[in-house]
């Protein structure tokens, strides 16, 4: 029945990821996407892969840092269900209708 007291688990893993050809290649920082939905149609469970080859030296400069920051926020953004593939699905919490049902 999952995890007891959580809306959401997050699996996060480092690693190389250059020469990851499902990656994209170079140029990627870090990819997520989420692994199950409630009935709701709202991610439960995700995962992000920190390209460790692209976060930059440590310590990291200052710049590093916010690059990192913002990669990694804008994938957790995501995650929890801010995507244009999860936009159709959202609900009108005072009708109950589906934003996006066109039936």
């Amino acid at each position: 029945n999952g995890v007891a007291d959580t809306d959401f688990i997050l699996y996060v893993v480092g690693k190389e990821c250059s020469a990851n050809a499902a990656a994209g290649g170079d140029g990627i920082y870090a990819y997520a996407g989420p692994c199950e939905y409630d009935q709701f149609v709202r991610p439960t469970v995700g995962y992000m892969v920190v390209c460790l080859d692209d976060v930059g030296e440590v310590p990291l400069s200052a710049e590093d840092t916010q690059k990192n920051t913002y990669v990694q926020t804008h994938e957790l953004t995501r995650l929890l269900g801010f995507s244009m593939d999860l936009l159709e699905y959202y609900t009108d919490i005072t009708t109950n209708e589906v934003y996006g049902a066109t039936e």
